[in-house]
């Protein structure tokens, strides 16, 4: 199996992958979604609200905000020394303390005092709540780690998704005979061109959607499209609490880790 990066941005990773089957590539998919440990806050003690939300409702969004965070950092509290006390190996502590004085307040998420400054929130504006003129909000949370499959606030990416890669098979003598190129009008991810040759191209084949207008609309049946069952186009877009190629590394650790427990149990068995 080869993977090549595509692209790759701050929360954005999108890999080539070839010599894969579907399952493999879904399980990798399954894992990023469901399995990666991440930061999220589980615990809060609401001091003092007189704003307009209950407070069950504030310690939801506060759950719901991204932390940036490392996991080699953190233990899960059930696997602590501390036994689920809590202690600086298994959370960390964030406090708010803000009011509206003489005009309204917005609370948001770089309200949030960190005791461990390598641990922040992934977005600085992220809305917890308006304070009106004379409101008080003072709390503290408490963030630990987590897994997706536990609740969706500890998922370590907002979208992971995969498609096979589309092959083209164009004729060009056929193509000659159709004077309106209606296969160009009609793809609605515009990567159907006419080169300087005056023939029928594909100017990007891994932006294609194989919604398979193009060979819908072609009167002449120039153009067939179909798709390699081994090479898949892989996106995936971090929330922000780890960098993406983080979430694959890890991603495949755990897959890796699965396969071997696996084999143990058969040989086991066997």
């Amino acid at each position: 199996m080869e993977i090549q990066i595509i692209e790759k941005y701050e929360n954005i990773l999108t890999l080539l992958i070839e010599g894969s089957v579907p399952s493999l590539v879904n399980g990798l998919r399954r894992i990023m979604l469901a399995q990666v440990p991440t930061l999220a806050i589980e615990d809060v003690w609401i001091v003092k609200n007189t704003s307009s939300l209950y407070d069950r409702n504030i310690a939801q969004r506060l759950g719901l905000i991204p932390l940036k965070s490392e996991m080699k950092d953190f233990n899960f509290p059930d696997k602590c020394e501390c036994e689920g006390v809590g202690c600086s190996l298994c959370q960390v502590g964030f406090t708010i303390d803000k009011e509206a004085e003489n005009e309204n307040v917005v609370v948001y998420s770089s309200d949030l005092k960190s005791e461990d400054p390598k641990i922040i929130p992934a977005e600085p504006k992220i809305f917890i709540v308006e304070l009106y003129k004379g409101q008080k909000l003072v709390l503290e949370a408490y963030a630990k780690m987590g897994i997706g499959k536990t609740h969706v606030k500890w998922q370590a990416v907002s979208t992971a998704s995969f498609k096979y890669v589309p092959i083209f098979e164009i004729d060009q003598e056929k193509c000659k005979k159709c004077e309106t190129a209606p296969c160009i009008d009609f793809c609605p991810r515009n990567i159907i061109i006419k080169n300087e040759k005056n023939e029928i191209v594909i100017d990007d084949k891994l932006n294609c959607s194989l919604c398979r207008e193009c060979e819908k609309m072609c009167e002449n049946n120039a153009i067939k499209v179909c798709w390699d069952e081994k090479t898949f186009l892989f996106y995936l877009e971090s929330n922000g609490q780890l960098p993406p190629d983080q979430i694959v590394l890890k991603s495949c650790e755990i897959f890796k880790k699965k396969v071997t427990d696996f084999l143990e149990k058969i040989e086991i068995q066997a």
